[in-house]
């Protein structure tokens, strides 16, 4: 405000401020569950978007024209990702989809390297968070499970998993057809290559997971399978 004095008049004149500012606005109708790389774990997910907003003395008061950008903000960490990120599976589903897929894998083994690797398939299957999976569990997979079944898993979780967690799947279906000795080491090694190359493994990791000697199955992590993890995350848009 300025005041100007002419021939004794004072007189006031309003300098008005405006101009436009971009401001982040929340669709709450628009939301879902995710992982979140910020957070590490799976989260619920709303869709931001930032917008143009015609201000007054720097109070925003109406919006102009579409949004200029939209992103998918963590509801925890309060992080924004471009949209793509609600397209990587969530922990949950990579955690069923790991569980299924050792379960065929283990079985596979077993056929393939004999009974004597039954007890080493069962608590593989058990180490990835299946408690209760027995005996009578493994002769109902021996039974029912098609062996064509596995392919399409193990191509899910070349894209799913990171190379740590292919590997720690190999390694520890390896550790089954071992602990039979190294005749059902030797009987089952062309399957294990074959699981290799389904979860997108070159020929030289392969041979180096099974040439390891490794203990008979490796027990999980403290805090559980380490695998489950997206790939690299999405840059954060602030």
């Amino acid at each position: 405000m300025v005041r100007v004095a002419i021939a004794g008049t004072v007189v006031v004149t309003m300098i008005l401020i405006f101009g436009t500012r971009g401001r982040w606005s929340r669709h709450r109708h628009d939301t879902g569950e995710f992982f979140c790389p910020k957070c590490g774990g799976d989260r619920q997910w709303v869709r931001s978007v930032l917008r143009r907003w015609f201000t007054v003395f720097f109070v925003p008061l109406f919006p102009m024209g579409r949004p200029v950008v939209s992103a998918i903000q963590c509801t925890t960490c309060a992080t924004r990702f471009d949209a793509d990120v609600i397209g990587q599976p969530t922990a949950n589903v990579l955690t069923a989809e790991l569980q299924g897929t050792m379960r065929i894998a283990a079985t596979e083994v077993v056929r393939a390297a004999g009974p004597s690797v039954a007890g080493a398939a069962i608590d593989a299957v058990r180490g990835v968070g299946v408690a209760v999976y027995d005996e009578a569990s493994l002769r109902h997979d021996l039974d029912q499970i098609d062996p064509q079944t596995l392919a399409p898993h193990l191509a899910y979780l070349s894209g799913a998993l990171a190379l740590q967690g292919r590997e720690q799947l190999l390694t520890t279906l390896t550790a089954v057809a071992r602990s039979g000795g190294e005749t059902s080491m030797a009987a089952a090694a062309p399957l294990l290559q074959r699981i290799g190359q389904g979860l997108a493994m070159s020929p030289a990791h392969v041979t180096g997971v099974l040439a390891a000697q490794a203990p008979a199955v490796p027990p999980p992590p403290p805090s559980g399978w380490a695998a489950p993890q997206p790939p690299a995350p999405p840059a954060d848009r602030g």
